[in-house]
């Protein structure tokens, strides 16, 4: 073969646990910085990037949380865990790499690490840890056999702390972000943020193809005690108020085309916001229940958020625990404290993004 045509391969720089490093548990550090392993001889060390051959923080594997509801239905398989683009692979190392201007702290990514070299970091985002130390050593020859060695080891360990803390200046960037970056995104942007946080939290979901008219919910839920659901996604203060009316629609349909039962059915609106409480949403949540014994849960992408922070699944009785009408006091109180089985620490009536705003 010609020297001109022969491809020459360049060595990748890989990463691997030290000699006689033995993890023994992660520490998530609330957004101070880099995660911490702890190691059995009683050291410490930040977690670093392995340059995963898989990237897991990047895209989803082949049929990876995909619902069980409808088999072989034709969904989005958009594979990007990252909803913005945020997350990018680095051709020479291997390493991964996150734009601070696109990221909106939503936490899947760090979520999906699974060394704990992601971490997020307040008024920048999510930050990869890359540098060698004493337990994480460069090698000048990538192996995918010794880095999934390494990976499996810390893998195994427990893990201990959360991700990042609430603060009212972190809502507000949050907001900022998510309308910032939504203008340079396609429409799908909403659905593709709600499917991403709803896997990070423990659930099965498929998400509509744009286009496909056989199906009208937004979201599809399945597996992992859900066996039935659906969700519509809705950003806008306007557009969030037909979502009651959209989700009958949904359940007829997947009723009489598809053989579910309304009772086994989860019915979930997220949205970017919560209507206020003067709208109508309220109260035509309370009638769909009273009336038909449907009840619908209602989330803000921030709920879901806070669930990813702080490594918590979101229930399987989802619409019981979630559920909100114009008869409910406090959503703070009576849907996201629960969920978070703890209080908050953000002012009171500040956001429409965690509470119900007169």
């Amino acid at each position: 073969m010609s020297s001109v045509l022969r491809q020459h391969s360049v060595p990748r720089e890989g990463k691997v646990l030290a000699a006689k490093s033995a993890p023994t548990r992660i520490e998530f550090l609330a957004g101070t910085g880099p995660n911490r392993v702890h190691f059995a001889d009683g050291s410490t060390a930040a977690a670093s990037c392995l340059r995963c051959h898989d990237a897991p923080c990047h895209h989803y594997g082949v049929g990876e949380s995909e619902c069980s509801s409808l088999p072989n239905l034709p969904a989005d398989r958009n594979a990007d865990v990252c909803p913005t683009g945020a997350v990018s692979i680095a051709a020479r190392t291997g390493a991964a790499k996150i734009d601070p201007e696109r990221c909106i702290y939503c936490g899947v990514c760090v979520a999906r690490c699974p060394v704990g070299a992601i971490f997020l970091l307040p008024s920048k985002g999510a930050v990869v840890e890359d540098e060698a130390n004493a337990h994480f050593a460069t090698t000048t020859q990538y192996s995918e056999q010794a880095m999934l060695a390494s990976r499996n080891s810390l893998e195994r360990v427990g893990k201990t702390g959360v991700f990042l803390r609430e603060n009212d200046a972190l809502i507000a960037d949050i907001g900022r972000r998510i309308a910032s970056v939504r203008a340079s995104l396609t429409d799908n942007f909403p659905n593709h943020l709600a499917r991403n946080l709803l896997r990070a939290a423990g659930i099965s979901v498929d998400m509509r193809r744009v286009g496909n008219n056989h199906l009208r919910a937004d979201l599809v839920l399945g597996s992992n005690g859900i066996k039935q659901g659906v969700v519509e996604v809705e950003f806008g203060v306007e557009a969030i108020l037909d979502a009651p009316r959209d989700l009958l629609d949904d359940i007829a349909v997947f009723v009489s085309r598809h053989g579910w039962k309304k009772d086994d059915i989860v019915a979930l609106i997220v949205g970017d916001v919560l209507p206020n409480r003067r709208s109508e949403f309220w109260h035509i949540i309370r009638d769909i229940r009273d009336v038909l014994a449907i009840e619908i849960a209602t989330v803000t992408v921030l709920v879901l958020m806070l669930l990813v922070w702080e490594r918590r699944s979101l229930p399987s009785q989802i619409n019981k625990l979630a559920y909100a009408d114009c008869d409910t006091a406090s959503y703070r109180e009576a849907v996201l404290e629960k969920l978070l089985g703890r209080r908050i620490a953000l002012a009171l009536g500040v956001s429409a993004m965690v509470e119900v705003i007169k």
